[in-house]
């Protein structure tokens, strides 16, 4: 095609189209095949062709290949078995650009699919065009690479993240037994038919992540979202919607209700599981930065959880409203109690008025740590604190910060710094008085 062509077509849309076609000519094209791809252009159309040399298409299969989750008759080429829906992609990527799609093949001998998508010749720039990043174009070539198991359910396999969860909350059982083959080479995968039974779900498993399409019966994702924001069991489990819908309304009410990213339909696999490792890593960054300054200071607290007056870094996710209060009572239970040995878990659960799994399932989450972690961490940094600053024996500063016994302390202390207490305060330049490590 020679330059000059403007287009107002999207282009994630036609890139979903080019990918899903070739996708579907690597498998049915036999080792030895052609595929060819050409680019033309006629008086206000452009037109994208995908042929190849493979088995061809029965013309009683050539309407209904382009339905979802509609497989071809497996014939001797087993790799070929698929989801069926990278060519129900193409259609509804084409309709959604006003463009138009046909199908010319015979059995035996090849098909070739024509896209015929509106563009005018100009002598000015047209938009310019942003190139795939690099991350997702290596997921998406290693899917057209092995197009014979991305989309094979894989029974025996192992998740690469075990230790992760992934709820996918979607109707139509097909897509939903396709979104679990997907996701689950990657993360430990558990589905939901509703909203209702996906917050139930949510609930009891406390997933790591959420993956949900909007239109649903007896309860919808955006209602199911509302229910997870108010409630403190579910209200930091990150949240990606699955929708057709493009309208602004839908999105600006999915914002309004913390809603972490969307996906529109179509969706190719590769981009929904790199965002999903993206939404994932990003809730790692916030927990180490919580980690990190909760324990500190109220006034650090109030910064790691992005309070009033507080900053997060600008990759870290928001906390919810409700999170953000868990965390400054947590912090100031913590302050308060530290000191006193008889604190522990059961008061904390009181205090803040939360069940004791829920407070455990929500701290892990929030901080990778239990609630009796937390006590732990914030004594001995109240310790450490001490034996830079003051000339207190060891015996007194466990017993002010609330350790039973200057033992168990010193273990505490060894296991968190990697030094007794009496070396640590050396090595930070500060000497103690005679007899620093016994009790008077």
């Amino acid at each position: 095609l020679e330059n000059g062509w403007v287009t107002t077509c999207r282009q994630e849309f036609v890139e979903k189209i080019l990918l899903n076609l070739l996708n579907n000519a690597i498998k049915y094209t036999g080792a030895g095949g052609n595929i060819v791809v050409t680019l033309t252009g006629t008086e206000e159309e452009v037109t994208l062709e995908v042929s190849d040399d493979g088995p061809g298409i029965p013309p009683e299969e050539q309407e209904l290949i382009f339905e979802r989750f509609h497989r071809l008759p497996v014939s001797e080429n087993e790799s070929a078995r698929g989801a069926g829906i990278g060519l129900a992609l193409v259609r509804e990527a084409t309709q959604a650009m006003k463009g138009r799609l046909e199908l010319e093949s015979d059995a035996g001998g090849g098909s070739r699919f024509r896209i015929y998508l509106s563009a005018t010749r100009s002598r000015d720039a047209g938009p310019s065009v942003e190139f795939t990043d690099r991350d997702r174009l290596l997921l998406e070539t290693e899917t057209l690479a092995r197009p014979d198991r991305s989309d094979r359910a894989s029974p025996e396999r192992t998740p690469t993240h075990p230790e992760e969860t992934v709820l996918v909350v979607e109707d139509n059982p097909d897509l939903r037994r396709h979104l679990l083959d997907m996701l689950g080479s990657h993360w430990h995968t558990i589905t939901a038919e509703n909203g209702r039974q996906g917050l139930e779900a949510a609930r009891a498993h406390a997933p790591d992540l959420i993956v949900s399409d909007i239109m649903m019966p007896d309860m919808d994702g955006l209602q199911m979202l509302e229910a997870l924001r108010g409630d403190i069991r579910t209200s930091h489990a990150p949240v990606l919607l699955l929708t057709a819908r493009q309208d602004t309304e839908t999105r600006l009410k999915g914002l309004a209700l913390s809603a972490d990213d969307f996906l529109a339909k179509p969706f190719d696999a590769a981009e929904l599981q790199l965002r999903l490792k993206r939404m994932i890593d990003n809730r790692h960054r916030l927990r180490e930065q919580l980690m990190r300054d909760i324990s500190h200071s109220p006034e650090a607290g109030k910064e790691a959880m992005g309070g009033e007056h507080g900053s997060q870094a600008d990759d870290a996710p928001a906390l919810s409203h409700r999170d953000r209060e868990l965390l400054a009572q947590l912090d100031q239970w913590l302050e308060a109690r530290y000191a006193d040995a008889s604190a522990g878990v059961d008061d904390l659960c009181r205090t803040l008025n939360i069940e004791s799994r829920t407070l455990q399932r929500k701290l892990k989450a929030l901080l990778g740590m239990t609630p009796a972690e937390c006590l732990r961490s914030y004594r001995l940094e109240k310790a450490a604190a001490q034996l830079r600053a003051s000339d207190q024996t060891i015996t007194e500063i466990a017993l002010s910060c609330g350790f039973s016994s200057p033992q168990y302390f010193t273990r505490q202390f060894r296991n968190r710094y990697g030094q007794t207490p009496s070396h640590w305060r050396t090595a930070a330049g500060r000497h103690g008085p005679t007899g620093a490590g016994r009790a008077r």
